[in-house]
């Protein structure tokens, strides 16, 4: 078999294999879990960095904002 084949017959594997993979994401619906931001932020940072980085972004959020 000559390389031109080969690369012809993985490319047709490649797309029929694409298809099945469409095909069963369309027919089993898969749950989504909804994560929270903090959630999120945990694993990327320390809780303390967290929370200090949240309390900043709410007073940047409602600085504007006039309470009662």
């Amino acid at each position: 078999m000559e390389t031109i084949e080969i690369y012809l017959k993985l490319n047709r594997i490649e797309n029929e294999l694409m298809g099945l993979k469409v095909l069963l994401m369309k027919s089993y619906s898969v749950p989504k879990h909804h994560v929270s931001f903090r959630g999120i932020g945990k694993a990327i940072v320390s809780e303390e960095e967290l929370d200090k980085s949240i309390n900043e972004a709410k007073k940047s959020l409602f600085k504007n904002v006039l309470c009662d």
